[in-house]
C-alpha cells in the first residue's frame, strides 16, 4: 500500500518494468486543509515496487509546467505507453488562467520512468468544438483522463472523459498513427445520460470488450442504471464501441470474480486472504479485525448459491468493505500521527 503522511494521493496508474512496478498517481499536500483544494495543486507522484506490497517514493514525476503554459496550475490523471525504447505519458493539465474549467491534454516523455521531459509548452489535445463542449463557448471545458492504446488498425486511439454538446458525459476521442500528432474525432457516444465517464478504460473480460469508468451516483441519469458513486462496466462490440451505457452496472472485484467459475472464487479468496494479511500487518485493532473476518463468512455462505450468490456478491462487496475499514483505520492513524 503506497501511504505518504504528508500528502493526500488518488488516481493512480501503473507501468511494469522488468521486476519493478511503477505507481503513477495524483499527490497534493494535506497542508492545505480542504481535501478539495488538492484538485487545483496535484502533482504526478511515483513509487515502485516488486512485490505491489511494499513500495519505495522517489522523486515526483510530473509538476506543473512554468508560469504561461497550459499546465501551470495542476496535473491530473493520465496513463503511460511505451513506443520503442520511450515511455510515453500523456496526462491532463490546468492553467492559472481558467483552473479546472478548462482541461487539455499533454504528454512528458522518459527512457528510465523516473525523469521526464514534456514534449511541448503547448497542449497535445484540446475539445473540437464542432463535438464537445468548450471553455470559450460554454465556460467549462471537460477534457481529461487520456487513455492510450493500439488498435487492430494500427492507429492509437485515445479515449477520453468529455462533454458532449448536448450536455452529457461522452467517450471522447483522438487518433494518432505517431503518438505526436493527435486528430481529434467524434465523441464515441452521445447523449449518454450521465453527467460524466471518468478515468475510461477498455479491458477483455471473459472474451467480450468492457468499458471502465467512474462517476458519481449523482452523475446518473438513466432509468436503467443504479446510481452509485463508484466504478461501473459496460459491455461494447469492440474497443471503439457502440458501448451499452443503458446497461452499466456498478462493479467490485466480487461480483465480477463470482461470474468466473474456480478461477473467479480463487481470485476473491486470495484477494479476501491478503487484505486481512495487510491488516494485521498494520496493526488493526482485533475488533476490526474480526469484522472483516465476519464481512469474508457471510459473503462465502450466500455466495455459495448459485445465482443468488453472485447478486449478493454484487451487492455486498465483502472485499471493498474490508478494505474501507483499512483505509479508515490507516487515515484516522495518519490525521493522529500529524497532530
Amino acid at each position: 500500500m503506497i501511504i505518504d503522511s504528508e500528502r493526500w494521493i488518488w488516481d493512480s496508474w501503473y507501468v511494469q518494468e522488468g521486476d519493478r512496478h511503477h505507481a503513477f498517481f495524483l499527490a497534493a499536500p494535506r497542508s492545505l486543509g480542504d481535501p478539495e483544494l488538492r484538485h487545483e495543486n496535484a502533482v504526478v507522484g511515483h513509487a515502485v515496487s516488486r512485490d505491489l506490497r511494499d513500495w519505495q517514493h522517489l522523486p515526483d514525476a510530473l509538476a506543473p509546467g512554468r508560469p504561461g503554459r497550459f499546465d501551470d496550475r495542476a496535473i491530473w490523471t493520465g496513463s503511460i505507453v511505451r513506443h520503442g525504447d520511450v515511455w510515453r505519458m500523456f496526462y491532463t493539465g490546468i492553467g492559472v488562467d481558467a483552473g479546472p474549467a478548462r482541461q487539455r491534454i499533454g504528454q512528458a516523455v522518459s527512457d528510465d520512468l523516473v525523469h521526464w521531459k514534456r514534449v511541448s509548452s503547448d497542449p497535445l489535445v484540446v475539445a473540437d468544438p464542432r463535438w464537445y463542449s468548450t471553455f470559450d463557448r460554454d465556460g467549462v471545458e471537460a477534457f481529461r483522463d487520456p487513455w492510450v492504446f493500439r488498435h487492430t488498425d494500427g492507429l492509437w486511439h485515445m479515449l477520453i472523459t468529455a462533454t458532449d454538446r448536448y450536455g452529457h458525459g461522452c467517450v471522447g476521442h483522438a487518433t494518432s498513427d505517431n503518438l505526436l500528432t493527435w486528430t481529434v474525432e467524434a465523441p464515441l457516444t452521445s447523449r449518454s445520460g450521465f453527467d460524466q465517464l471518468e478515468v475510461l478504460q477498455i479491458a477483455r473480460v471473459g472474451g467480450s470488450n468492457v468499458l471502465f469508468f467512474s462517476c458519481q451516483a449523482h452523475d446518473v441519469h438513466v432509468d436503467t442504471v443504479e446510481p452509485r458513486t463508484g466504478v461501473y462496466s459496460a459491455r461494447a462490440d469492440t474497443p471503439l464501441g457502440p458501448y451499452y451505457l443503458e446497461r452499466a452496472e456498478p462493479i467490485g472485484l466480487d461480483g465480477i470474480a463470482s461470474v468466473a467459475p474456480v478461477v473467479g472464487d480463487s481470485a476473491t479468496a486470495l484477494v479476501s486472504a491478503y487484505i486481512l494479511w495487510e491488516a494485521t500487518r498494520f496493526g488493526l485493532p482485533k475488533s476490526l479485525v474480526a469484522r472483516m473476518i465476519g464481512n469474508i463468512g457471510v459473503d462465502w455462505a450466500v455466495g455459495s448459491i448459485p445465482v443468488i450468490g453472485t447478486i449478493f456478491d454484487i451487492a455486498f462487496k465483502a472485499n471493498r468493505r474490508n478494505l474501507d475499514l483499512l483505509h479508515e483505520h490507516l487515515e484516522e492513524r495518519l490525521a493522529k500521527a500529524g497532530r
